[in-house]
C-alpha cells in the first residue's frame, strides 16, 4: 500500500464523519497532493461519496473500516507516508 493510516487518525476520521452525518458505509475518505507551498507539495483530506469522482487510476484501500482512496498519480510522491492524528 503506498500510504498508511494510523487507528488513532481513522478513528478521528469516523468521529468526523459522524459530526458531518457522513455514514462509512456511504463516504470514502480521499487523500491527494498537488503542487505548490513552501515544500513542493500540499497535502489534503476531503470526504466524497463512494461512487463520487471514481476513476479508473484509483487505488482504493481500506483501513480500521473506512475507505481510502487515492489517484495512482500521486503514488509515487506519497509511497510510504503515514497518516496520524
Amino acid at each position: 500500500m503506498p500510504i498508511t493510516v494510523t487507528e488513532l487518525a481513522m478513528n478521528e476520521v469516523k468521529r468526523v464523519m459522524e459530526e458531518q452525518k457522513m455514514a462509512p458505509e456511504e463516504h470514502v475518505l480521499r487523500v491527494s497532493c498537488q503542487g505548490g507551498g513552501c515544500s513542493g507539495f500540499m497535502y489534503s483530506l476531503g470526504f466524497e461519496k463512494k461512487n463520487e469522482g471514481d476513476a479508473l487510476n484509483d487505488i482504493v484501500m481500506e483501513f480500521h473500516g473506512v475507505q481510502v482512496k487515492l489517484d495512482n498519480r500521486f503514488e509515487k510522491y506519497m509511497a510510504g507516508t503515514t497518516v496520524d492524528f
